[in-house]
């Protein structure tokens, strides 16, 4: 069986029904850094330009 996880900025704001699923806390530190990278590749795979895989 696959297992997932969820991960939050927030970990304290999951009800206590999902607590159980977190898996941490997400790192926004290289989530701010690459923003623009993260955009330009979101935008060139929905104009199919660039694959998702």
């Amino acid at each position: 069986m696959l297992s997932k996880r969820l991960y939050l900025f927030d970990q304290a704001a999951a009800p206590k029904e999902l607590r159980g699923l977190i898996g941490g806390k997400v790192r926004e530190g290289p989530i701010l850094q690459n923003w623009p990278n993260i955009l330009r590749a979101a935008a060139t795979m929905a104009a199919g330009i660039m694959p998702p895989s």
